[in-house]
């Protein structure tokens, strides 16, 4: 029970976390066109230095309905949505108000 205990407690001193990132694929000069951010809230994740990984996730902007489309953006380093409502004659396809 004491070498079980002394691995846990040796393999947690060894993960080393960095900072969560994101990145927002929207062009500034098209608002309106559908975008996707690509973040990790936990940033790169290394045990014993040598074997590195990130969790990375994937959001896309979506219609929540035809007059409504969910923009995802990045706020901080982290990931954000709002609530975008189309013009009266416009409705929501593939992410965007077309």
């Amino acid at each position: 029970m004491k070498y079980f205990a002394l691995l846990i407690i040796l393999f947690s001193a060894t993960i080393v976390l960095a900072n969560p990132s994101c990145e927002d694929t929207h062009e500034p000069a098209r608002p309106n066109k559908k975008g996707k951010i690509i973040y990790s809230l936990t940033g790169e994740q290394c045990v014993n230095k040598t074997n590195c990984y990130n969790n990375i996730q994937r959001e896309v902007d979506r219609c929540l309905d035809d007059k409504t489309a969910l923009r995802v953006f990045c706020n901080q380093d982290k990931p954000a949505g709002k609530k975008i409502s189309c013009a009266s004659k416009q409705k929501c396809r593939d992410g965007e108000c077309i």
